[in-house]
């Protein structure tokens, strides 16, 4: 049965979930187009996503802010601090992301905010929204976690494992993080292939009601929708045979296959719950060691772009030295060519002539001295 949201909020926020490189962005794309409000300040689009973010681009300045307070960032996969959430910095926190909705969105009645780090931070976000009376309805979306990686590879420069821990961090806290709230699941590859059959499901499932019907916007879609910056295609079947913990991966990825199909099963649950508990032993296992070799690896970084500065500061400096030595160069060039032309133009002037015999008279005089 659909849900329909409390009466007692008149605010709606339609909050898409998902891993970075998975399709938030056609969605959120897609969304907006039915009559989502979209923030003031958007992220500008890139080379990696040249149609946009559909992203406000302080609510992504205050996730990273967020993650960094509680010693994170957003290419950590292991669990955010779950007790960052009851400290007083929260609280300060909550304070500014208040602005945040204030000044994107006004007094949007109903408004679309997408960021992949809040997957991590939904405890943090669903505090928020009850401080503000804000009714939440997650959409949340997967692609397979080989195009993930394989994407993040190209980007990143990452081995394929970071990517595909960090895909199983975000989908596992987005499930856990939403239970029980009004939600959704599907896929990138059910939105490229059947947008509209995708927002009905949508709609039908949430129970969410947008101004512009799909028959409306079909053609604005479409042309917005295109399977072509799809850069990585992976078979399915494929992620059994590469995903660290074998069972996670493809666990996970079948339950949400399953559920983006046939709609959320409860009988799922303690297979997902499984899957986190044993996820989240092995981070704290090893979580010092990645501490550890990625705090060596900024500071390597961090060393190398030092040194990488200086360099271009000493290439920048014998460049200009060696303009200088050219332009000196053309300079004294350009005064002897001046000489030239001036004795030239003497030898074959008038007087010169004139005064040939006198200089003849002068040169014999000198031998005979």
């Amino acid at each position: 049965m659909p849900k329909t949201p409390p009466a007692t909020k008149s605010r709606h926020a339609v909050v898409v979930l998902g891993m970075h490189r998975s399709g938030t962005s056609a969605l959120a794309g897609v969304l907006a187009r039915l009559g989502c409000d979209l923030p003031e300040e958007i992220m500008p689009a890139h080379e990696f996503n040249p149609k946009g973010f559909y992203e406000s681009l302080k609510a992504y300045n205050l996730n990273n802010a967020i993650l960094a307070a509680g010693g994170s960032s957003w290419d950590d996969w292991q669990s955010f601090n779950p007790a960052w959430v009851s400290s007083p910095l929260s609280a300060e926190f909550r304070e500014r992301g208040g602005k945040v909705l204030e000044e994107e969105y006004g007094d949007s009645s109903l408004f679309l905010l997408k960021d992949p780090r809040i997957c991590r931070l939904l405890p943090f976000w669903q505090q928020l929204f009850d401080a503000q009376q804000i009714q939440p309805t997650y959409v949340l979306t997967h692609r397979n976690p080989l195009e993930v990686a394989r994407s993040l590879q190209k980007r990143e420069g990452w081995p394929m494992a970071a990517g595909l821990l960090l895909w199983l961090r975000h989908v596992l806290d987005a499930e856990v993080g939403t239970r029980g709230m009004q939600r959704c699941f599907t896929s990138y590859d059910r939105l490229l292939t059947d947008w509209t059959g995708t927002m009905e499901m949508i709609l039908s499932r949430t129970g969410l009601v947008l101004p512009h019907a799909c028959a409306d916007v079909a053609g604005e879609v479409e042309s917005f929708l295109s399977a072509s910056l799809r850069h990585s295609a992976e078979p399915a079947a494929a992620v059994a045979e590469t995903t660290p913990g074998v069972d996670w991966g493809r666990t996970s990825f079948e339950i949400l296959e399953r559920w983006a199909d046939q709609g959320e099963q409860k009988s799922d649950y303690p297979a997902l719950d499984r899957i986190r508990s044993e996820f989240d032993a092995m981070t704290s296992m090893f979580g010092p060691v990645y501490q550890s070799l990625r705090q060596s690896s900024a500071e390597k970084t961090q060393e190398l772009d030092e040194q990488l500065t200086r360099s271009r500061s000493e290439t920048e400096a014998l460049q200009r030295a060696y303009a200088g030595v050219l332009a000196e160069r053309v300079a004294l060039a350009e005064h002897v060519a001046r000489l030239e032309q001036m004795a030239e133009a003497y030898v074959n002037s008038t007087s010169w002539k004139i005064t040939a015999p006198l200089r003849r008279i002068v040169s014999a005089l000198r031998r005979g001295a």
